[in-house]
This record gives structure tokens, C-alpha cells and sequence, in this order.
């Protein structure tokens, strides 16, 4: 699905699709294998990722809810946001409770939802300069 909001600069969510992410960003590109150019401001991610408006981490390691472990999530806890928007593919899957009591410990929140969701969530909250982590897994084909 495609879709769009005013930008406020720095990455925002282009649209998504069955293994990519393509990300509206602003200024230079990092050289980075996971990351395709596709055209100026327009990058395809094909892989899990963590996204603040600031910042892209490709190579993000779990590729579903059953693979998370508590050390995935310490890189978007790093990040300090408010919110850790978790997209789990096609579907919502909740991690154990040990990987959902984390961010609570530190005080910060953390949404469980489709990929689907968690790109429009996260778009939503950078135009209002939330500091918000989408830590998103691909939708997988089937």
C-alpha cells in the first residue's frame, strides 16, 4: 500500500509491500547493501529494520515474533524513544512477556501490531515529533 503525509524531514514511510519497505529520506544515503536507491528520496529496505525519523539500522535480526529475543530489542531501547512500535509481519504476534516487560522497566512504551499498522503509526507520530522506534519485521508472502 501506498500512501502519504506532509514529511517534516528526515525518514517517514513511503509504502510497504510483501518484503520492502520503501522510506521517504531526506539528505544523503548511507552506503548500505540492504538499502536501494530507487530514485532521489526514495530508498527500498528488503529486510527487517529499526526507523526513527532520524535514523535507519538495516539488518535488524529477527525476521519474526518467534526469533525476538530480548538482545534484538536493546539497539531501538538505545534510541530512548517514548514508543517502540513493533511490526510483526502480515499479522499481530505478541512476543513472550519477559521481551514485553523490557521497554516497561525503562520506561517506555511499546505497541505490538502489524507491519501494516506500525508504518502508518509510525508516520502519524513523526509529523507530531514524537520520538517514536518502529522496529518492523517484513510481511511475508502467503
Amino acid at each position: 500500500m501506498k500512501f502519504s503525509l506532509e514529511r517534516p524531514g528526515g525518514y517517514s514511510i513511503h509504502s510497504y509491500a510483501v518484503g520492502e519497505i520503501v522510506l521517504h529520506a531526506e539528505g544523503p544515503v548511507a552506503a548500505d547493501a540492504a538499502v536501494e536507491v530507487l530514485e532521489p528520496g526514495l530508498q527500498r529496505v528488503r529486510g527487517p529494520l529499526l526507523l526513527t525519523a532520524e535514523r535507519l539500522i538495516t539488518g535488524w535480526a529477527p525476521r519474526s515474533v518467534a526469533e525476538l529475543s530480548a538482545a534484538h530489542l536493546e539497539p531501538a531501547l538505545a534510541l530512548e524513544p517514548a514508543l517502540i512500535l513493533l511490526g510483526t509481519g502480515a499479522h499481530q504476534h505478541f512476543p513472550p512477556a519477559e521481551i514485553l516487560a523490557l521497554p516497561q522497566q525503562r520506561g517506555i512504551g511499546m505497541e505490538i501490531m502489524a507491519t501494516a499498522e506500525a508504518c502508518r503509526t509510525f508516520n502519524i507520530l513523526v509529523a507530531e515529533g514524537r520520538p517514536v522506534v518502529a522496529a518492523l519485521m517484513m510481511i511475508e508472502a502467503g
